[in-house]
């Protein structure tokens, strides 16, 4: 049997706090951070009006106003000298700009669960559950995660009994040593039979030092480090390993990152090895995604989300189809956090 591939959208922050996990609510926390007025102001000029983006569509305004300011400052040896001198605040706007996403990034890490609700009480459940599966399953089984928050990475390293990161000897690994990320500290060699954990569109945690080495910031379970977790200015050269945009401009952002286009990589291998592919809370909008996994034919395809409102089975089928191709197959829970991992262990694809 081939590998099985889970692929986590929002839906655990979503299932856990719909009002926090929300990329509005992110925007406006992490807007309040901005102390520059004149960054604020080229940022109302992009998007043509007196506003803060609000949506990942005034993100692809700012971003491409941004791209057309670097084209004009690629001019700059062309260009009189009493024009370049105002280039440098090109400069400090992209500085201001990514240290901005980085905050909204860090905004939805932070989150800390209600540890007395009863939701969070399923949550866990949850995440010992996929644990086990992680575990117990014949083939191998990758992780990719597409959001910002820390629920999924933090309860698995909890999860000791199960030693899901312990190096080669674990049953996930991400590509990070002591000695920084390398694409090829994710080969499977000497018979080890890993799965890889992919953060597909970055993290907080990653960074590039001062030379020029990617690294990892510890993840902690403690929740007094937690608290500490990179304040408000720590941002160290974490704009190229970070993607928060557009659905349209993400695979163009992911290339200008050694990391995450090596997870890129990494991930179009999982999909091709891959009989069951796993979708759990994702939304279905990222084209990079759905593309890879249209194209396989011949394997399971199943997506895990939220019943919602007014939400029918065959409504949800045609739309999924239409992104995934054939083979879909859709469950809709009252929680994602009630999806019955066993049910996928031994999963065959259609024949």
């Amino acid at each position: 049997m081939g590998q099985i591939t889970f692929i986590i959208g929002n839906g655990i922050g979503m299932a856990l706090d719909d009002k926090y996990f929300t990329l509005n609510k992110g925007l406006n926390v992490a807007w309040k951070e901005i102390k520059s007025r004149n960054i604020k102001t080229i940022i109302y000029r992009s998007l043509k009006s007196r506003k803060k983006p609000v949506t990942e569509n005034d993100l692809r305004q700012v971003q491409d106003y941004f791209f057309k300011l670097k084209a004009i400052e690629n001019l700059a040896s062309t260009l009189p000298v009493k024009i370049r001198k105002h280039f440098g605040m090109i400069s400090k706007f992209k500085d201001s700009y990514f240290s901005y996403l980085y905050d909204v990034s860090r905004y939805f890490f932070n989150y800390e669960p209600k540890d007395g609700s009863e939701n969070y009480q399923r949550y866990k459940r949850f995440i010992q559950n996929f644990a086990t599966c992680i575990v117990n399953s014949e083939p191998i089984v990758n992780v990719v995660t597409l959001n910002y928050d820390a629920l999924l990475i933090r309860e698995l390293y909890r999860c000791d009994d199960h030693k899901l990161f312990d190096g080669y000897s674990g049953y996930l690994v991400d590509g990070f040593l002591d000695s920084g990320f390398k694409k090829e500290n994710m080969e499977r060699y000497h018979g080890k039979n890993f799965g890889w954990y992919i953060h597909l569109h970055g993290s907080p945690l990653f960074y590039t030092d001062d030379r020029g080495v990617i690294r990892k910031r510890t993840v902690s379970t403690d929740r007094l480090q937690r608290s500490m977790f990179n304040p408000a200015g720590d941002y160290k050269s974490g704009d190229n390993h970070l993607i928060l945009c557009d659905p349209t401009q993400k695979l163009e952002r992911i290339q200008h990152s050694e990391l995450l286009s090596s997870y890129f990589e990494c991930f179009k291998e999982a999909i091709i090895a891959s009989d069951v592919i796993v979708l759990i809370g994702y939304r279905g909008e990222d084209c990079h995604v759905n593309d890879l996994i249209k194209e396989r034919n011949g394997v399971c395809k199943l997506v895990v989300e939220w019943q919602g409102t007014n939400y029918a089975e065959s409504d949800r089928m045609f739309f999924w189809n239409a992104v995934l191709g054939d083979g879909v197959e859709v469950r809709l829970l009252d929680s994602i956090f009630n999806f019955d991992f066993n049910s996928i262990v031994n999963k065959k694809p259609p024949t």
